[in-house]
């Protein structure tokens, strides 16, 4: 009795273990519905989160986000180690441009026309994607294609040897706040990178000569170089001319950081290099 009482339970055992669950078509049936419901979602929020950009110059049609201006004084030459650490400060903001942020470059010359418009102007795109459902190598094709290739040729051609007769750098600065900054919102950041001596020479002030911004401030050519930044926060790359350790002191300084808080900007630093 014992041993067919056991080889029942043996049968039953062995069926139950061969036969199909009775659950296995409701778990097929949760799994596909989740499946289209996480397709539905994923491209509802593609949907949701696409911002619709300029393929010329991969900025948000409804505008950049922020807006970083960069003005290279090419009135004078730029040493190698200059050039180098140059190289370094650019590359680490174009690295470090959040998405859909505008770089502008622009060109002092000794004309001062050059500032009028940017040699250069790109937005950051994404430069990754998400495996799931975004091609994620296509994506950082066109991040290095579109917007890495051309401001890395660009900025080697501005650290190119130059020399003109003139340096206008408050005719430049405003040519340039009103270029990058004129129509950005309120909202959106701007940011002020210049790479000069700082040395203005032109006809409406020569600081061979004198330093003074109050002076200059109550002139009439103080009228010609006035702007609004719209609040940027400005960083000077400072070439320093040992032929001009003269010129380049404190003082100077000291007038570059009243013209630009009279610019409606901050200077908030001066690198010397």
């Amino acid at each position: 009795m014992v041993r067919d009482s056991r080889r029942q339970r043996s049968r039953v055992t062995r069926y139950r273990r061969g036969e199909p669950s009775k659950f296995l078509p409701w778990m097929l049936i949760g799994v596909s519905i989740a499946i289209v419901i996480a397709g539905v979602g994923g491209d509802y929020w593609l949907r949701k989160t696409h911002v619709a950009v300029d393929e010329a110059t991969m900025c948000p049609v409804s505008g950049p986000t922020a807006v970083h201006a960069i003005l290279v004084d090419r009135s004078d030459a730029i040493t190698p180690l200059q050039a180098q650490r140059l190289h370094q400060v650019l590359d680490r903001i174009v690295s470090d441009a959040s998405i859909g942020e505008r770089i502008d470059f622009y060109v002092l010359a000794g004309d001062g026309t050059q500032a009028l418009a940017p040699v250069v102007s790109l937005c950051r795109p994404k430069s990754n994607g998400n495996d799931l459902y975004e091609n994620s190598a296509k994506i950082h094709e066109r991040y290095e294609d579109k917007f890495i290739k051309p401001l890395d040729q660009t900025l080697s051609m501005m650290t190119s040897p130059s020399s003109e007769p003139s340096s206008p750098i408050m005719e430049s600065v405003k040519a340039v706040c009103v270029a990058a900054f004129g129509n950005l919102p309120s909202r959106a950041p701007a940011r002020f990178t210049i790479v000069s001596d700082m040395i203005q020479y032109s006809r409406l002030m020569n600081h061979y000569k004198t330093k003074e911004f109050e002076k200059f401030s109550n002139s009439s050519a103080y009228k010609e170089v006035l702007a609004d930044c719209h609040g940027a926060s400005v960083d000077v790359l400072y070439l320093v001319r040992p032929k001009d350790v003269h010129v380049q002191d404190r003082r100077h300084q000291l007038f570059w950081e009243k013209f630009f808080d009279r610019e409606n900007a901050t200077l908030r630093s001066m690198e010397a290099i």
